[in-house]
């Protein structure tokens, strides 16, 4: 795995909604609209094989949505550790909303989606997940992982909904949080 190595390498700044990527030739920077919130954030890291960070997850309490932000390079056990602390955060807050970002991530997604369907959605649900908007760059393992969750159960038993930026997935969010509310839930 020399290309996820080498992109290893050359992050050289991670925050929630940005990664700047370098080396001699270029500078490219991933940047994405930050959740604002005054109040207390449950935020966790999660690092990989190769001892990186790899996944952020926050739950901003004033929007009432989950953020994550995969970046990187990560194997199905990493993918399976970083879930697990994701449902730890699901299990605190009962939130129903989760915005789960895949633009800077370069791991094998759609190979976990088995078990994502059999452990993890049940869990998710049970913790008071509804609603999933999973943002990816076009021809991505994150797009590729994003339209087999779509078709999966997950696609079926939650509200779940692509898109190529945060902000029209935070947009969507907030949409279905109106909506919930119009209707007395």
């Amino acid at each position: 795995m020399p290309c996820e190595q080498n992109l290893e390498g050359l992050i050289r700044e991670v925050q929630l909604g940005s990664v700047v990527i370098q080396n001699e030739k270029f500078t490219f920077m991933l940047e994405s609209i930050p959740l604002p919130s005054t109040r207390s954030v449950m935020r966790y890291e999660t690092k990989n094989s190769f001892n990186r960070t790899f996944y952020v997850i926050e739950h901003n309490p004033e929007l009432d949505i989950i953020d994550t932000l995969w970046y990187g390079y990560a194997s199905q056990n990493d993918l399976r550790a970083a879930m697990e602390v994701g449902l730890k955060v699901l299990e605190e807050t009962n939130c129903a909303y989760k915005l789960n970002d895949n633009i800077a991530f370069n791991g094998p997604w759609a190979e976990a989606v088995k078990w994502l369907e059999k452990d993890w959605l049940p869990r998710a649900m049970q913790a008071g997940l509804r609603f999933l908007a999973h943002v990816a760059s076009p021809h991505s393992f994150g797009e590729a992982s994003g339209e087999a969750m779509e078709v999966s159960l997950i696609g079926q038993k939650l509200k779940y909904k692509m898109f190529r930026s945060r902000q029209e997935a935070l947009d969507w969010l907030k949409a279905c949080q109106e909506e919930q509310v119009a209707i007395g839930q």
